[in-house]
């Protein structure tokens, strides 16, 4: 085969390689919703395994861990609770330490710490997300990532009890994207 061929083989695998890895994740965050937790992290090990630094796939895997400690809190005692809770916190301090302006993951920290009740170390990672977003930069969708920082952040403020901020920062949002309904938009 010459050079070009070997090439060619190397990029469809390559391609080959990207869609099994987006289809192993999509396998996981349905098996998740289906609460196959175990199943999900089995797939989300074996493709950290192959790339320990797969930002992809630490997200996901920090989300879930997140989802079943938030989900089974009623069933298993607090020990165990902190212990997911701090499994997914593991994952998204390794994606800041690769990606510090990951903006995915600073919206998954600012949930994190809203869902722990930590709502000032929260605060500051929907901020961040917000200031990165304002300047145009996004990690896959832009309005999407929009909405999930302006709401996650204005919930946070309701919760701390500072609704004219929450309201605030949802006026914002919407000036930001008038058409995201979670904002409280108008329809396209």
């Amino acid at each position: 085969p010459t050079l070009y061929t070997v090439e060619v083989l190397k990029e469809q695998k390559n391609e080959l390689d990207k869609k099994n890895r987006l289809k192993k994740l999509e396998e996981a965050k349905e098996l998740a919703l289906i609460a196959e937790y175990d199943s999900a992290f089995e797939i989300l090990d074996y493709l950290l395994k192959s790339d320990e630094n797969d930002l992809d796939a630490l997200r996901s895997k920090g989300n879930k861990l997140e989802m079943k400690a938030l989900r089974m809190q009623n069933d298993i005692s607090d020990e165990e609770v902190q212990v997911f809770f701090d499994e997914a916190l593991k994952c998204y301090e390794k994606i800041s330490k690769i990606d510090p302006d990951n903006i995915l993951n600073l919206i998954d920290l600012g949930d994190h710490w809203s869902n722990k009740e930590n709502f000032d170390i929260a605060l500051p990672f929907y901020e961040k997300a917000i200031e990165l977003l304002k300047k145009g930069e996004f990690t896959i969708s832009h309005k999407d990532e929009c909405e999930e920082a302006f709401f996650g952040k204005s919930e946070l403020l309701r919760e701390m009890g500072k609704e004219k901020e929450a309201d605030q920062c949802k006026k914002e949002g919407v000036e930001f994207f008038p058409t995201s309904i979670l904002l409280g938009g108008r329809e396209e």
